[in-house]
């Protein structure tokens, strides 16, 4: 019973990994569009400043993609619950 159950807590874990990863994308892609829209504009208060007050994302101090956080999330609880099963089998 501990084997499968271990399996279907990787398997939500990867499920919840490629879910992140998914919604990674389109907001990749929904920001791309809005930074096209927005250097037609006069202003560019979120594609540009922004962007530029983080760091344009080369340093890790100021701006943290919360996809990266939100993606080790998963594998750890997948570490967790490998780990629990191999305490629980000896």
């Amino acid at each position: 019973m501990l084997i499968p159950a271990t399996l279907s807590a990787i398997l939500l874990c990867f499920a919840w990994w490629w879910l992140i990863r998914a919604y990674r994308q389109l907001n990749t892609a929904k920001f791309k569009i809005i930074g096209e829209f927005e250097s037609r504009l006069p202003a560019s208060p979120f594609w540009a400043a922004e962007w530029h007050e983080l760091g344009e994302g080369k340093d890790f101090r100021k701006h943290t993609p919360l996809s990266v956080i939100e993606t080790v999330v998963p594998v750890i609880f997948a570490l967790l619950y490998v780990i629990a099963a191999i305490v629980a089998i000896e």
